[in-house]
């Protein structure tokens, strides 16, 4: 069993290493090329204190002072050049080492052939005045140097074998031409070490090359999965986006049909269509979600945030599928505030909301904040009377895809609502907890900290705007922008909150930012009808269209283009 093991495991590696190879020549070697620089600096200081180390102790131990004094020379010279060559190397980037390899794999060739050549020739030195029991030592030494500067140069095969055939052919053509006492059996000796130098060398190669062969594979694989996952991302804010449009006319459509036709209203098929309608916007609204999943949240600019205005906010989004669901919605007005983000915390609290009445199966859902003075937080709480949560499924209520099928939810939605009021929670060092009891409802309760400054809550509400823009992801940028200014804008997304826009009285703001078209009932123009002629007006679309700019002008508005407004958003506000 265990040879079978290691015969697979080796066969692995072996085809691993064979395909890497096939696949990526050029980047293994660059892999080994880049280390092997990096790493030379280390060999040439080894070198240099093993070569004075020995220098020194043939000095002491009163050994051929000229051929002594001539060998520490040698080392010291050859060291000397390699440093500079290697200062050279080693401080260029990886990118230039890639982008220049036949300089950089000359120099490190070099570098390493003058190593060997100081140790090739200062032993022939010795050779040349040694005597035959000093020659066997001298070959045992020649040996030495030979495995440990292969162990030191084995990244690079070329490198290996031409540094090895420096330190051994001086002395090698030395014993054969002049042919000393032993010449034969010392030149025997110095093959096989040439040999075994190369054998060792070429194993540790051959590891090395699995490492790089490894991190190549590795490093293609990452970039294949951040590819893959920009490419979800993108995909599935383009599928959101337009999915929305024709799922909001269908339902506009639908609602029209049943004014018109009584007799479609309350059928079965008319809730029929109505659930499967509800369904597939609780789907889209989680696929728009998935980009949150794992704490990967837009980056959060922590500011003073009303709670009441963001309860305000879930509410008017949340009625209209509490009504739907027979939930009676309360709140209880707050004064408090809160250090955070307010499209995260709005996304944050909706998504409770949310929870409470798809699942719990509640006759009535309350929002209530209080604070705790001396903690300086404040408690935002969500409670319903509904069914309730077993304290065996509490742990996994928060974790991602849990969609909480036994609590009764039918809404199609695909459980990651509370994953990310968690990831929320976390990326403002508050928490979200839980209190439930079976058939006695249930209560989540997020934790948050308090503003510090009440100069900053003073400059957060001093200037209002308001975005209304169908387009949720697009009015989200631009609110996210214009509250780094330090002001805290509301913007109108939903056919509801269109609609009010339309028929209703707009809240009192210094300036309105308008898309020209809101879906397939309204135009900005229907909005611009009803604000105020001396409020800031600004009417945005994707096409720049000469005719946008008279229509603006007739309602004292400036048109701007979206790309544009982007831009210029730091000269507006």
């Amino acid at each position: 069993m265990v040879l079978a093991r290691h015969s697979a495991r080796s066969s692995y590696e072996g085809n691993l290493l064979l395909r890497s190879q096939a696949q990526s020549p050029q980047q293994i070697f660059e892999e080994l090329l880049v280390t092997a620089i990096k790493d030379s600096w280390i060999i040439a200081i080894i070198n240099l204190h093993v070569a004075v180390f020995f220098g020194l102790i043939l000095l002491a131990s009163g050994y051929d002072e000229f051929a002594s004094l001539t060998y520490l020379g040698i080392q010291l010279g050859v060291t000397t050049i390699v440093g500079i060559i290697l200062i050279f190397l080693v401080s260029r980037p990886s990118v230039v080492i890639r982008n220049n390899q036949t300089s950089s794999y000359l120099g490190l060739i070099t570098s390493d052939s003058l190593l060997a050549a100081g140790w090739g020739f200062s032993i022939l030195i010795f050779f040349m005045t040694a005597s035959a029991n000093q020659a066997n030592m001298l070959v045992a030494l020649l040996l030495a140097a030979g495995v440990s500067t292969a162990a030191m140069s084995a990244k690079l095969l070329w490198v290996l074998v031409s540094g090895r055939v420096i330190v051994f052919l001086p002395t090698i053509l030395f014993l054969v031409l002049q042919q000393p006492q032993n010449w034969l059996l010392h030149t025997t000796s110095l093959v096989v070490a040439f040999a075994v130098c190369l054998a060792v060398g070429y194993a540790i190669h051959v590891q090395l090359l699995r490492e790089a062969s490894l991190i190549v594979e590795l490093n293609q694989t990452q970039k294949k999965i951040v590819r893959e996952a920009d490419f979800r991302e993108h995909y599935l804010k383009a599928i959101t986006h337009d999915l929305r449009q024709p799922i909001s006319a269908t339902k506009l459509f639908f609602r029209r049909l049943r004014r018109t036709q009584p007799e479609l209203d309350n059928t079965s098929e008319s809730r029929a269509i109505d659930d499967c309608l509800y369904t597939v916007g609780a789907i889209i609204d989680d696929i728009a979600q998935l980009s949150w999943v794992d704490s990967k949240l837009p980056e959060v600019i922590l500011q003073p945030v009303e709670v009441q205005k963001l309860i305000d906010r879930v509410v008017q989004v949340s009625q209209s599928l509490a009504d739907k669901n027979h939930v009676q919605l309360n709140f209880t007005p707050s004064t408090l505030f809160v250090s955070g983000d307010a499209v995260l915390l709005e996304r944050a609290l909706g998504n409770l909301v949310k929870n409470a009445i798809d699942h719990a199966n509640a006759s009535k859902v309350s929002i209530h904040a209080t604070s705790d003075e001396p903690m300086n937080e404040v408690r935002i709480t969500v409670e319903d009377n509904g069914n309730g949560i077993a304290h065996a499924e509490q742990n996994a209520i928060f974790e991602e895809f849990n969609s909480g099928d036994k609590h009764g939810a039918t809404s199609g939605h695909m459980g990651i609502g509370l994953s990310i009021v968690r990831s929320i929670a976390k990326a403002h060092q508050g928490e979200i907890s839980l209190r439930s009891e079976v058939d006695q409802g249930s209560s989540f309760t997020l934790t948050l900290n308090a503003p510090i400054s009440n100069e900053k809550r003073k400059t957060q509400i001093s200037r209002r705007i308001i975005i209304i823009d169908d387009d949720e992801h697009f009015a989200n940028e631009i609110s996210a922008r214009i509250r780094q200014r330090g002001i805290q804008p509301t913007i109108f997304t939903s056919d509801a909150q269109i609609q009010s826009c339309v028929k209703a009285t707009l809240p009192v703001a210094d300036a309105y930012i308008v898309d020209y078209r809101l879906g397939d009932s309204f135009t900005g123009e229907d909005v611009l009808k009803r604000l105020p002629k001396k409020a800031k007006k600004y009417l945005i679309s994707d096409s720049d269209d000469p005719s946008m700019y008279s229509l603006a002008a007739h309602y004292s508005a400036e048109f701007i283009s979206k790309p544009s407004l982007l831009n210029k958003l730091h000269q507006l506000f």
